[in-house]
């Protein structure tokens, strides 16, 4: 049987299996990153839905892009480089705030559809997009401050959006970690 990345063996039987490895750790003198790719096959059995005959027993999702994981994660002391850090997105940061910038993010990418966790402590000024033909979605898991999405005030209970080919005006609060969505509209086609 094949090996994950931790050197377990894979259950083929049980569908996909992925583990993936948390090794990076904070620093606040250097910008650290890993990277990897994981080719996964996402297997439908029946068992887990008995009445389904939408696929056979053991197919592969019909839908290549979603062959290809990758996974990113990186800490930045440079608001540039947080900006250059997230995949699929064309993007400008200006800090805002005196003092040193600490940035961290993570970023799951799996063809179609990215999730990002991105956390800063100092007030950014962020313009820009992702991929053409995307919808975004998100909610701020910790705020400190003031922040604006689009011109409306950023709070710990709110859901922000970006509607398909719209710029991102994003000015962060003071301390922000924010959890982000983006999903191709060309999957629902």
């Amino acid at each position: 049987m094949p090996e994950n990345l931790m050197g377990q063996t894979a259950n083929e039987d049980a569908g996909a299996l992925i583990a993936l490895r948390d090794s990076c750790e904070c620093s606040n003198n250097k910008r650290t990153t890993t990277k990897w790719s994981i080719k996964v096959t996402v297997m439908i059995d029946n068992a887990y839905n008995p009445t389904s005959t939408i696929f056979p027993p053991k197919a592969s999702l019909p839908i290549p892009e979603l062959n290809k994981l990758e996974l990113t994660r990186i800490d930045t002391t440079d608001v540039s480089q947080q900006a250059d850090a997230l995949p699929k997105w064309d993007q400008q940061y200006l800090q805002i705030s005196p003092g040193e910038f600490c940035g961290s993010l993570m970023d799951l990418s799996l063809g179609p559809i990215q999730l990002f966790r991105e956390a800063m402590n100092k007030s950014v000024d962020q313009h820009g997009q992702p991929w053409p033909n995307s919808f975004v979605i998100g909610v701020p898991i910790n705020v400190e401050g003031e922040g604006f999405w689009s011109g409306d005030a950023l709070t710990q209970n709110s859901i922000f959006t970006l509607r398909t080919n719209t710029e991102l005006k994003f000015k962060t609060p003071q301390f922000s970690d924010i959890f982000v969505s983006v999903i191709s509209l060309d999957l629902f086609e």
